[in-house]
C-alpha cells in the first residue's frame, strides 16, 4: 500500500509541469520551466535509481528512475536554457 501511494505522489509530481507545456510550444521558451524543479528531478532520479541498483536491487525501483534521469530532451536541455 506504501509503495502504491508513494508511486502515484510521485507521478502527480512529475507531471505537474506539464501544464506549462501549451506556453512553451507556443512561445518556443522553456523559461515557463522552473529550473529547480528541472534540477531536482534530475538529481531525485539519479539518487534512487543509485539506492534501487546498488542497494535495493529492485528493478522497479531503479528501471523508472534511470528512464527519468536520462530521459531526452526536457531535463538537462530544459535547465540548460533557462539557465542561460
Amino acid at each position: 500500500m506504501v509503495g502504491e501511494v508513494g508511486a502515484l505522489i510521485t507521478v502527480i509530481w512529475m507531471i505537474a509541469p506539464l501544464e506549462s507545456v501549451p506556453a512553451v510550444l507556443r512561445e518556443r521558451n522553456t523559461a515557463p520551466i522552473p529550473a529547480s524543479f528541472v534540477c531536482a528531478s534530475f538529481v531525485s532520479n539519479c539518487a534512487w535509481t543509485h539506492y534501487g541498483f546498488h542497494v535495493a536491487q529492485d528493478v522497479f525501483l531503479w528501471a523508472p528512475n534511470l528512464i527519468g534521469a536520462v530521459r531526452p530532451p526536457d531535463g538537462r536541455l530544459e535547465l540548460r536554457q533557462n539557465i542561460s
